[in-house]
């Protein structure tokens, strides 16, 4: 008696998903659009409500602890919102591929929330650079035009200002644009320390013509303006690390938001979970 051939499960698996990729290209690009849109969507409400990441665009005024933990907030509900559309999105989109298992199907469809995760933040990324570039460009016009405007300050010529402040019984002396610029060039290149004899006394001596302050005097002002330098460097240093910090823990979070998401979404795709309650507008 003739007896039927078993042909190995492997290979019947095999020939069912021959030439298949295992990424579906159209869903994933469906689950960043998602994602895209909501992002966008919600940074133009955090743009309403005073709260962006052009918060830290300038310089010259350092956002206070209060606002780093603000912004920390909004980018980790931003994100994680975005991870859970796109993911979502993505997971109910995609094709299944022959007779994987359970678990097979859950890690595809995870992995391809990873995915929708990955470009989202490829694209905030890029945005990211862009308003630096943005940043910076404004910067140098600022730079460029407080050499033909009087008017324009900036934190330099501020603590140059406090430098050369006249006591209120001294006369206030005139002091040329070239020695307020090389005063200010000294406190940015941190060269009137007391470690700085040369460059120090030179300082010391510009301040008190301009002043009318006794030598010692002028040194307490000298020191005590490099130290407010100092804690405001302090500061800034504090205000990117947290800041880091904080984008780093919401990336994280988000990615397992994707994740999760891309894995709801491929089993309410198995199980045909009805929606349409959401989308009935009778």
């Amino acid at each position: 008696m003739a007896t039927a051939a078993r042909v190995p499960e492997t290979e019947i698996v095999r020939r069912s998903e021959g030439g298949q990729s295992y990424v579906d290209g159209g869903a994933v690009l469906a689950g960043i659009a998602v994602a895209t849109a909501i992002s966008m969507l919600l940074v133009a409400f955090g743009s309403g409500i005073g709260i962006s990441l052009t918060s830290f665009a300038s310089a010259e005024t350092l956002p206070g602890l209060g606002m780093v933990l603000a912004l920390g907030l909004w980018l980790l509900w931003l994100q994680v919102t975005a991870s859970l559309g796109g993911g979502y999105v993505t997971g109910r989109l995609r094709r299944r591929i022959g007779d994987a298992q359970r678990h097979e199907v859950e890690m595809r469809d995870g992995l391809h929330g990873l995915v929708v995760w990955a470009g989202g933040v490829i694209i905030g990324s890029l945005v990211a650079a862009w308003i630096t570039t943005m940043g910076v460009s404004t910067a140098s016009h600022i730079v460029a035009g407080a050499a033909s405007n009087p008017q324009a300050a900036s934190m330099s010529d501020y603590y140059v200002d406090r430098l050369l402040r006249p006591e209120a019984a001294a006369p206030a002396a005139d002091v040329s644009a070239d020695a307020r610029a090389e005063l200010g060039r000294l406190l940015s290149l941190n060269r009137i320390t007391a470690a700085d004899g040369e460059d120090r006394s030179y300082a010391l001596q510009r301040i008190s013509t301009a002043t009318g302050l006794n030598e010692q005097a002028a040194a307490e002002r000298l020191d005590s303006t490099l130290a407010a330098i100092k804690a405001r460097a302090d500061h800034a240093r504090r205000l990117s690390v947290l800041a880091a910090f904080v984008t780093a823990a919401s990336l994280l979070v988000s990615a397992v938001a994707a994740w999760w998401a891309a894995t709801r979404g491929g089993s309410h795709r198995d199980e045909a979970i009805d929606h349409s309650r959401f989308t009935a507008w009778r």
